[in-house]
């Protein structure tokens, strides 16, 4: 497609507007600079050139024509060009609008096509073609030939995407047709973009040979003109020749990629696609046996995600940028594993683990570091409560059409989380400090799963190891839990999975570390939906109080991922205790909660604190007091769900708290309990992990998260958060204080063998290091605490009647 934005008024034409002539040249010169910087390929630099443009622009009252065609426009641009699409759609949409109600119908027509790109690129393919069929036919309707040329372009690639390729042929067919016929002055760059589309068919429908010959065509266009669509097309052809291992010819097409940035003379330059460049010339290279050069191209890739990954402001944006990051990073464990078996240099194993790390949960580590940040004395406290206005502005303006309204107020928290310096989060992981922080007892343990193989990684305080622990199926996985989640699988059954699991997944490692009593296990892919504490170590027992549970031999922890168990800090409280609990008993929409008053004031009563009961248990309450307590228990309903991260939210009493507002919160509570069923599942990105709720209060700043991962028995769960009150009480840290009240569950002959099944106690996890629990109140009086469980995990089962219409949701 050609770029749909045409530089119009100089200057003078500015200064005769009348407007005061020194802010409107400045607003011409920053016009001028930003268009330098495009050529500059400095992206970056070029959007933060015309924010500040628009900022003064808008100051100075400059017209709506000239903001809209002159610098939004551009700008809109320029966040595609670095991947940033829900921004570009967020302005398009406004520029969409004006352009309509203006009758400029030549950029309107111009902005569908852009919007039908940006959703084609987000894999959103029937909203893309509904843009593209939009455009077209108004372009049809105008006899604006060129622009059914970019349209039908974009038809092509979204029915391709969509499977029909009886479509796509018959809008290629229509392009072709009318490039025949044209002598419109971007016909060259149109050919590029006709070329690489066909290319893109023959590739789709199986014909290697023809699809070579037409992106090659498209690339040799497009470097005679210097068009950038040379590097999509020689990226994609790169592609193409890896898929029949010829990788050398892969590695020239990457070289085209190079020259056209010239990164020999510019090795800073950033750009999404030298990303996907430098990932796939690793897989050549790692193809032609070159292993220490691909490992170096792994390194570079990671550095241009990284870089994008703090550019980007949405959230949605980030995972969709981490999920290619994850596919480098596995290229990169891979290598590394097969550098430490080759050298037995322990620098791989190193390699490989930050490499493992970095693969996931990179949004919860750089928004625990602004959690973090948020909290501290240096900024205003007026900052922090404006900042968490603006989030919530916008997440009530995501679904009030208001779309102006919504790009200001996400431009004024753009511009306050730069004036406060939410967007510095460069802290460095330390391993080694954080390995001296670990007992002598503990050992961590991180799977990560690449190239079908799951490595595992074991950490103590003395050394770091790497185990490559085979395929392992998703289906072993949900076979389990299939068994565990349900009170009536059989124990034969559950013994040999369970079994099977142990040995598959963690024996050799705990055999190799005898004096181990404390674990941490950082989980990845499927393995977040496993309770490692059920599995058996132990198959010769009969019934279920007498299986060898991992739980009986060791203290389990979860943690995210390395570095946001590093981050984990201590600081100052306000409160011992917060609750909140609102009054549902006035709507028939949701369940009603009957115990929460009585609950919330015998934990007051025994913790110190305060208590925020029905009406006064509001989102307000919760900002302005709840941000600084040591335990906060949320006693209420929530949904939990797999459409989008934020699809999730919890309900207090004047209104729902959506996850992304969730994050925003500056937390520095030391422990969560939620009140809600499975608040630990949620939507897998594979970049980032299970986003549900409880994830969402770690990155917001919680340092402990204690959630539940299916729907729990209202006796056990009673009993078995008792005990662990009980112990908390008596100075254990939460989380050997939750696996010990396991222990004591199992071990206790007044409960029913038949309530010894895991689904009664091992769906509660603990998610953090741990934090200590002493009360200077006397240790008998914990034991009134059975009544917090009850209003933390009784009414897990609890199910809320109305269903969120977006995606699959789970509401309790």
């Amino acid at each position: 497609m050609r770029l749909t934005f045409i530089f119009i008024l100089s200057i003078s034409s500015l200064i005769s507007f009348g407007y005061n002539q020194e802010d409107s040249l400045r607003v011409a010169q920053l016009r001028s600079e930003a268009k330098l910087r495009i050529k500059e390929n400095n992206l970056s630099e070029c959007i933060l050139k015309l924010k500040e443009a628009i900022s003064l622009a808008k100051e100075i009252t400059l017209s709506d024509e000239y903001i809209n065609k002159e610098l939004v426009s551009v700008l809109a641009n320029r966040y595609s060009n670095i991947g940033d699409f829900e921004r570009a759609i967020e302005l398009n949409l406004v520029l969409k609008d004006f352009y309509l109600k203006s009758e400029d119908y030549t950029r309107y027509i111009w902005t569908l096509n852009n919007l039908g790109i940006y959703y084609n690129n987000q894999g959103k393919y029937k909203e893309a073609k509904r843009y593209f069929q939009d455009g077209y036919r108004f372009a049809n309707k105008l006899n604006l030939k060129s622009d059914q040329i970019d349209l039908l372009d974009g038809l092509v690639h979204t029915n391709i995407s969509l499977g029909e390729f009886a479509n796509a042929k018959r809008s290629l067919n229509n392009e072709k047709r009318l490039l025949s016929i044209s002598n419109d002055e971007f016909k060259d760059i149109q050919t590029v973009y006709y070329n690489y589309a066909q290319a893109t068919y023959f590739d789709k429908i199986n014909q290697k040979d023809e699809a070579i010959k037409a992106y090659k065509k498209a690339i040799h266009t497009a470097k005679k003109i210097g068009d950038r669509k040379l590097v999509s097309a020689a990226i994609e052809l790169a592609n193409l020749y890896l898929t029949t291992n010829k990788y050398k010819l892969a590695t020239e097409q990457i070289a085209e990629v190079f020259e056209f940035y010239d990164i020999t003379s510019n090795p800073l330059i950033k750009d999404p696609y030298l990303l996907q460049a430098y990932f796939i010339n690793a897989q050549a290279l790692r193809g032609m046996g070159e292993r220490q050069k691909a490992l170096l191209m792994i390194h570079k890739a990671e550095e241009q995600a990284t870089f994008f990954h703090s550019q980007y402001m949405f959230t949605e944006s980030k995972f969709f940028l981490d999920e290619y990051r994850r596919k480098n990073l596995e290229l990169g464990v891979t290598l590394c594993n097969q550098l430490w078996e080759q050298t037995n240099d322990s620098k791989y194993v190193i390699q490989a683990l930050l490499m493992a790390d970095n693969a996931k949960s990179n949004v919860l580590k750089e928004r625990v570091i602004t959690a973090r940040m948020l909290s501290g004395a240096s900024i205003n406290e007026d900052d922090k409560v404006l900042r968490f206005q603006l989030v919530y502005q916008l997440n009530e303006l995501k679904s009030s059409g208001n779309k102006e309204e919504l790009i200001r107020v996400r431009n004024r928290l753009d511009s306050l989380n730069t004036i406060i310096g939410v967007h510095k989060t460069d802290d460095e992981f330390n391993l080694d400090a954080f390995q001296k922080q670990l007992s002598e007892e503990q050992l961590v343990v991180e799977y990560f799963f690449a190239d079908s193989l799951c490595y595992q990684f074991s950490i103590s305080r003395q050394s770091v190891a790497i185990h490559n622990l085979g395929v392992l199926t998703i289906s072993e996985i949900a076979k389990f839990y299939s068994l565990v989640s349900v009170g009536t699988s059989d124990i034969e059954e559950f013994s040999e999975v369970g079994s099977r699991l142990y040995n598959r997944l963690i024996k050799s490692v705990l055999d190799e570390n005898v004096k181990i009593n404390k674990l941490i296990i950082i989980p990845d892919k499927s393995l977040n939906y496993l309770p490692f504490g059920a599995i058996i170590t132990t198959m010769d027992k009969k019934t279920w109080s007498d299986l060898g549970y991992l739980e009986k031999s060791y203290a389990i922890s979860y943690g995210f991922s390395l570095q946001s168990l590093a981050q984990q800090s201590k600081v100052k409280m306000s409160y011992g205790y917060l609750g909140f609990a609102p009054d549902f008993s006035s709507t028939s929409e949701l369940a009603y909660l009957k115990n929460g008053e009585e609950v919330l004031s015998q934990a007051k009563e025994i913790l110190g604190g305060r208590i925020f009961l029905n009406e006064d248990a509001t989102a307000e309450n919760l900002i302005a007091h709840g941000l600084r307590s040591k335990v906060m228990q949320l006693y209420t309903h929530a949904v939990s769900s797999d459409s989008s991260y934020n699809a999730s939210y919890i309900y207090m009493q004047d209104r729902k708290i959506f996850v992304d507002e969730i994050m925003s919160l500056p937390l520095q509570t030391d422990l969560c309990l939620l009140t809600a069923c499975e608040v630990g599942l949620g939507k897998n990105y594979n970049g980032e992990g299970v986003t549900s709720v409880a994830w969402a209060f770690r990155v917001a700043g919680a340092q402990n998260v204690v959630q539940s991962m299916w729907k729990l028995n209202e006796q056990s769960s009673s009993q078995l958060m008792g005990d662990f009150f009980t112990n908390m009480s008596q100075g254990q840290n939460s989380s050997k204080a939750l696996s010990n009240a396991k222990k004591m569950y199992l071990e206790d002959n007044t409960i029913s063998a038949r309530l010894k099944h895991p689904f009664y106690w091992a769906g509660i996890s603990h998610f953090g290091k741990g934090t200590s629990g002493k009360s200077s109140k006397s240790s008998s009086s914990w034991i009134g605490i059975l009544a917090l469980l009850i209003g933390t995990l009784v009414y897990l089962g609890i199910r809320v009647i109305a269903r969120r219409q977006a995606g699959r949701a789970k509401e309790v």
